[in-house]
């Protein structure tokens, strides 16, 4: 019996490192309008092709925006060509439409001091 459980919880393991997706990556920002940031998101969908996506991730009430040095901003704190650290709800796809929202957005690169 000891043996059944056993292997049923190294199964269940797998299952759930396999289904774990990437919730916190790093972007460009490409685009900003209507409440949502648009990124290039190719590598973080499938980094195994030269397709492009781009996704479009809403950004809530609920959402933290911080810059660099830490403190809550607005909105209109981001730019285009700014590199952020993006925490999101769930993971990103290639089905359309992404319906992935930002729980947190960290500016860690302004565009002009690239």
């Amino acid at each position: 019996m000891k043996k059944y459980i056993f292997v049923y919880l190294i199964i269940m393991l797998v299952i759930i490192t396999g289904c774990s997706a990437k919730l916190n990556f790093t972007a460009a920002i490409e685009g900003i309008n209507d409440n949502k940031v648009s990124l290039e998101c190719s590598d973080l969908i499938d980094d195994s092709s030269d397709v492009g996506y781009e996704c479009s991730i809403k950004i809530t009430e609920n959402t933290m925006i911080k810059n660099i040095d830490g403190d809550v901003v607005t909105l209109e704190s981001l730019k285009e060509g700014q590199h952020i650290d993006l925490t999101v709800n769930k993971s990103l796809s290639e089905r359309l439409p992404n319906q992935s929202e930002a729980k947190e957005i960290k500016i860690i690169k302004n565009k002009n001091s690239m």
